[in-house]
C-alpha cells in the first residue's frame, strides 16, 4: 500500500503488514509524519528536494539537503524539522525483512551502526531513486507479490551497504572490535546447533556472565 503523509499512522501501517506485505511506501513526507515511527520497523528516507531544515538524532544533528538518504535505526530517537518545500519518499519496513539480511546488512541497519545519513553522488542518488520507484511500482501493481517487494528492499539495502563500504572502507561494515556485532555473527552461524551461552562466550574470549 502507498500512504500519503496525512494518512500515516499506526493503524494504516498495521493494516498493510496484516495483509502479508512487509513494506509501506510513503509518497509524501513531512516533519510530523517522519516523527511517527512504528515499533518493530526500520525506515529508509530519501530526500529528493530540500532547501533547508534539520534532523536531530541521538548521534548527530544534520543540516538537510537534497539527495540525502537517511536510515532510521531501531532504538534511536529522531526529530525532524523540514522546510515546507521538501519532497521525499520513505519506506517503512517490517523487521521481518531484517531477519532475512546477511550479518553485514543486519549490522548496517541495526542500532549499532553509526551510518544513519548518506550524502551520495548524483549517480548513486539516481540508483537509490530507481530502486524506490521499483518498490513503489511493485506495491501499486494489480497483483502484488510480497516476496518480490522484499527482494527489492534487500537489493536497496545491499546498494546502501556497498556505498557505505566504498565511502568509509571495509572497517565500517565489518567492525571486528564490536563485541555485539561479533556475537550476532556467531548466532547467525550457529543458532541451529548451539544454544548454550558458554559456547558463544568461549568463542568471544569472555566469560558467560559478561556476555549475559
Amino acid at each position: 500500500m502507498i500512504i500519503e503523509k496525512e494518512l500515516i499512522n499506526k493503524d494504516s501501517v498495521e493494516e498493510v503488514f496484516n495483509k502479508g506485505i512487509d513494506v509501506v511506501f510513503q509518497d509524501e513526507i513531512s516533519g510530523e509524519s517522519l516523527n511517527f515511527f512504528p515499533e518493530n520497523c526500520f525506515t529508509i528516507i530519501l530526500l529528493d528536494e530540500c532547501d533547508g531544515g534539520k534532523c536531530i538524532t541521538g548521534l548527530n544533528k544534520y543540516d538537510l539537503k537534497a539527495q540525502q538518504l537517511f536510515i532510521h535505526l531501531p532504538k534511536r530517537e529522531y526529530r525532524w524539522d523540514l522546510s515546507p518545500a521538501t519532497k521525499g519518499r520513505r519506506l517503512i519496513i517490517n523487521d521481518a525483512i531484517l531477519k532475512t539480511f546477511s550479518p553485514t546488512l543486519k549490522f548496517t541497519f541495526s542500532s549499532y551502526s553509526k551510518y544513519e545519513m548518506i550524502q551520495p553522488d548524483d549517480e548513486t542518488y539516481h540508483r537509490f531513486s530507481l530502486e524506490f520507484n521499483a518498490i513503489r511500482k511493485e506495491i501499486a501493481a494489480d497483483v502484488v507479490f510480497p516476496e518480490l517487494i522484499n527482494a527489492r528492499v534487500r537489493l536497496l539495502a545491499l546498494i546502501i551497504n556497498l556505498w557505505v563500504e566504498h565511502a568509509y572502507g571495509n572497517k565500517a561494515l565489518s567492525t571486528p572490535d564490536n563485541l555485539a556485532f561479533r556475537f550476532h555473527m556467531l548466532v547467525d552461524k550457529y543458532y541451529k546447533t548451539q544454544k548454550n551461552v558458554a559456547f558463544y562466550a568461549e568463542e568471544l574470549c569472555i566469560t558467560p556472565n559478561y556476555l549475559g
